[in-house]
């Protein structure tokens, strides 16, 4: 397998191969995908709406890719590596008293 940096690779179902370089070190992380997505829509003055997009684009990632590493690394520092476990939880309890999202 030969990837270039910040490379993603597809791997078995539900999970794939990202390498990120440093100064120091590629590291390699393999990444369980979440099974399910949902929108969220926000409103940001758009100014920063497109200083943002010029960071992103200078990282080679898009805005979406940005925000869900915002929101995993928050969720992660809040709640602990165990975060998913606990969401699942959250999300069961959800579909109980809503039903399933279509």
């Amino acid at each position: 397998m030969v990837m270039g940096p910040d490379a993603v690779e597809k791997m078995e179902p539900g999970y794939y191969i990202q390498t990120e370089s440093t100064s120091y070190v590629n590291e390699i992380n393999i990444i369980a995908m979440e099974k399910r997505t949902a929108r969220l829509t926000l409103l940001i003055d758009p100014r920063k709406k497109a200083v943002f997009e010029r960071l992103c684009a200078r990282e080679d990632v898009t805005p979406s890719q940005k925000v869900r590493q915002f929101i995993r690394e928050y969720v992660q520092r809040e709640l602990g590596d165990d975060w998913m476990t606990q969401a699942e939880l959250v999300l069961r309890e959800k579909e109980e008293k809503e039903g399933p999202e279509t």
